[in-house]
């Protein structure tokens, strides 16, 4: 990663970047329905497919152990920014015309960066003004684009300036910066970035090609622990994993595979699917799992809290923010995949409700404790945080997390 050092001297010779006709467009972004943690993850994307194209030349030049890294930095002392800084592979300087101008596709669309969108609305989403920082993997030039949108619909502008310098030698980065952000991510926000984020990107932390740090905290992804039980209608029987294998044709080349579980622990906030498309988190992270009515039923049922999973779907398209699929049926793709669950010799939706977990009577006090102290911290929490309310305001359909009834066929009981 490079460390911190001074743009490009004014005095270089200026060159410039078209942004035509983008003015108009820059100006509406900060308006788009992100969330702090998906737009954060657009320069991720950016710096994900960066190194899956340039691979081999990154691993040459390094050697077999050479890891992306990517660096998120929050510095709320005023004036506040955002800096986002990787060591993949830059932008060349042929890519600039599509890196700045909104809305040019890339001519390939098959990995992480499809729409043309990314850095720009991300970037005018958290702020009013931004700047990046690159330089390309085999370039001897470091290239620095300053865009203050204020500026450039005022005066209409069509063109960037450009400043080069020398770069390092054998240098390759990409440094974003955002200047006194709109929306400054400050206390339990934070947190919930890290946790999303961790999500998002969990196939790239697991295999160990990606290094993420938020505030220089090392992101790393905890598997859950599956239940490992007797069927509960043959309590005497021999214990079994119970986790399975998906793998679900959907016609007209759709597909969806991957695995579905059973938490050892009922934990309702981290229950639900995870929804993957080119192995990146699309839909489901945090405490906000894909949870359709027709696996997961009621509210107040188990399997809210117990079943869980990752889905790898082909086939399907994405909003252009990559937080939710454009479904063409949802409730079809949903019916199957509850079909899939309960069958065979595995029925994991009958025994998330059978199941129970006998806990001494304790540590069912301990829990319920721990339950009525983690809602009144969140409630804190979505008093401080600076969100709307709506991004923040905690799942009043969730059963509360890691409280079960010992009584079988009930719901478990609600905490007010």
């Amino acid at each position: 990663m490079p460390p911190d050092a001074a743009a490009p001297s004014d005095t270089s010779p200026p060159r410039s970047v078209s942004i035509r006709p983008g003015s108009a467009i820059l100006s509406v972004l900060k308006h788009l329905n992100y969330k702090p943690w998906h737009a954060l993850a657009e320069f991720v994307d950016n710096a994900v497919q960066s190194y899956l194209q340039n691979r081999d030349a990154l691993h040459a030049l390094h050697g077999a152990g050479w890891k992306l890294r990517v660096d998120i930095d929050v510095d709320a002392s005023q004036p506040a920014r955002i800096r986002v800084v990787d060591n993949a592979a830059g932008i060349a300087a042929q890519d600039f015309p599509r890196a700045f101008r909104p809305a040019v596709v890339p001519p390939d669309r098959s990995g992480l960066s499809e729409f043309g969108m990314g850095m720009k609305s991300a970037a005018c989403w958290f702020a009013p003004r931004w700047q990046v920082r690159t330089q390309a993997l085999g370039d001897a030039v470091e290239r620095t684009v300053r865009l203050d949108v204020a500026s450039i619909v005022r005066d209409s502008l069509e063109e960037l300036a450009i400043r080069e310098g020398p770069g390092r030698a054998a240098g390759h980065f990409t440094e974003v910066v955002l200047e006194e952000p709109f929306h400054l991510p400050v206390g339990r926000t934070v947190g919930k970035i890290k946790e999303h984020l961790t999500d998002i990107y969990r196939c790239y932390l697991r295999d160990g090609s990606l290094v993420l740090r938020v505030n220089t905290q090392e992101l790393a992804y905890e598997e859950p622990q599956i239940l490992r039980a007797p069927f509960y209608r043959e309590p005497h029987g021999a214990p079994r994993d119970w986790r399975k294998e998906i793998n679900l044709d959907l016609g007209g080349g759709q597909r969806a595979h991957g695995f579905a579980a059973l938490r050892q622990d009922g934990k309702g906030a981290r229950a639900g699917f995870a929804l993957f498309r080119r192995n990146r988190l699309i839909q489901g992270s945090g405490d906000e799992g894909w949870k359709h009515h027709e696996v997961f039923g009621a509210p107040n049922m188990y399997r809210h809290q117990r079943l869980f999973g990752e889905l790898h779907l082909e086939g399907f398209e994405v909003s252009h923010t990559k937080d939710g699929f454009r479904w063409t049926d949802e409730d079809a793709f949903a019916q199957l995949l509850a079909d899939d669950l309960d069958g065979g010799d595995l029925p994991l939706l009958k025994q998330a409700e059978g199941h129970r977990q006998r806990a001494p009577r304790p540590a069912l006090q301990r829990s319920a404790s721990a339950a009525v102290a983690g809602a009144q911290e969140d409630m804190q929490a979505n008093l401080e945080d600076a969100l709307p309310p709506a991004a923040e305001q905690a799942r009043a359909d969730d059963p509360p997390p890691e409280l079960e009834n010992d009584a079988p066929g009930r719901p478990a009981p609600l905490v007010e």
